[in-house]
């Protein structure tokens, strides 16, 4: 995740993941899904992307800012 953060190039990125806990859903990917959640809550990733200037956001607030937001 580290290096995908420091690769970005300006402009907007999609980065598609599904955390989640528990292995109540029935899927295959319960595993996937908690691991995606220790990444994602991992300080350094937050350290990552504020040293990258690198805003979260949803795409409802993209329906607002400008396109030229990292």
């Amino acid at each position: 995740m580290l290096e995908i953060i420091r690769g970005l190039e300006p402009g907007v990125t999609e980065l598609a993941c599904h955390p989640g806990i528990g292995r109540d859903t029935g899927s295959a990917y319960d595993r996937e899904r908690e691991h995606e959640v220790e990444l994602l809550c991992d300080p350094s990733v937050a350290l990552a992307l504020q040293r990258e200037g690198i805003v979260l956001r949803t795409f409802a607030d993209m329906k607002s800012d400008d396109a030229g937001a990292r």
